[in-house]
């Protein structure tokens, strides 16, 4: 998975920063911008599963235009 391209798409998608990603997935905004910038490669299961959940939500609302 590309997570920098998840996360942007969930930025600009729904609006959020780091740090409410962050907190809607249980994380930390710092690994959050690991993720985004390439330093961390994976995120853990849950992390990993929720930023997929919310990546999904993003791309709905940018299709649909909203």
């Amino acid at each position: 998975m590309d997570w920098k391209i998840i996360i942007t798409d969930i930025k600009n998608g729904l609006g959020l920063t780091q740090v409410q990603i962050a907190k809607q997935v249980g994380s930390s905004q710092a690994s959050i911008s690991e993720l985004e910038t390439g330093k961390t490669k994976e995120p853990g299961f849950a992390i990993g599963q929720a930023l997929i959940a919310l990546h999904r939500k993003a791309k709905r609302k940018l299709l649909s235009g909203a």
